[in-house]
């Protein structure tokens, strides 16, 4: 994918920053965002004068703008932020960090909304296309000091009631070597009844920016959590074998 090389450019630099003024650094850009989009990552939205982060994903990138009151921009639509009292803090021309993850990099950017959410589409909200991307890189290590790639998202299959294979791509709360724990929203909550402890999970796919693992666990635990006032489940698995064993596919 496009968005691959922004990760290469920072393996050897702590932090880099992609200008859009060249074409070469617009196109990395364009790469990027079309890989978000791709992945559906979620993305983490900071608006300017609050402290509280909102989630939002990016739908789609319009370029030379599609808006009516944005003709001749390139424009992002971001999905309505999530918690819902986001929406009603964001106007046209607030300032926004979106801030995400790529492997082994933490990334942003800065936008600006300009039309406040369900005006201009009923999904979202359209914002401007950014001007650079800051990148930082991050090297994660699990709790025993594996260094493990930095995934953004999971995709599990399970057998529902009538034993009928269904899929999720859920989010991932935390990984290390030896395991992950599955972050479950009240959207996805209807896979709990799905899963029992002690169930094996025999189809795991664990996507990074450039890196898709299959592996194959155990259920150990199903726990409720509430943090920033939202309340979501998460589903302990436990690898069946070091992930450090597995390799990428």
């Amino acid at each position: 994918m496009k968005g691959y090389g922004i990760v290469r450019y920072c393996l050897f630099s702590p932090t880099y920053v992609f200008m859009s003024q060249s074409s070469d650094a617009r196109q990395k850009i364009i790469g990027t965002i079309e890989y978000l989009i791709s992945r559906k990552t979620e993305i983490t939205i900071k608006i300017e004068g609050h402290e509280q982060p909102f989630v939002s994903r990016i739908m789609e990138v319009n370029y030379g703008g599609t808006s009516s009151s944005n003709e001749g921009e390139s424009t992002l639509v971001f999905e309505k932020l999530s918690p819902e009292e986001g929406n009603a803090i964001c106007q046209s021309g607030s300032r926004m960090m979106a801030l995400f993850s790529l492997r082994d990099t933490s990334c942003r950017f800065n936008t600006r909304c300009l039309s406040v959410p369900g005006e201009e589409t009923d999904e979202g909200f359209v914002a401007s296309f950014p001007e650079s991307i800051d990148i930082r890189e991050k090297r994660r290590r699990d709790r025993r000091g594996d260094e493990i790639p930095d995934f953004v998202s999971v995709v599990v299959k399970v057998k529902d009631e009538s034993r009928k294979d269904r899929t999720y791509e859920l989010e991932i709360f935390d990984c290390t070597a030896y395991g992950l724990g599955i972050l479950v929203r009240d959207k996805y909550i209807d896979i709990l009844d799905m899963i029992e402890v002690g169930d094996k999970l025999r189809d795991i796919t664990l996507y990074g920016a450039y890196t898709i693992v299959k592996v194959k666990g155990t259920a150990r635990h199903k726990t409720k959590r509430t943090m920033d006032g939202e309340d979501f489940h998460v589903v302990g698995v436990e690898f069946d074998e070091p992930l450090k064993d597995f390799k990428a596919v």
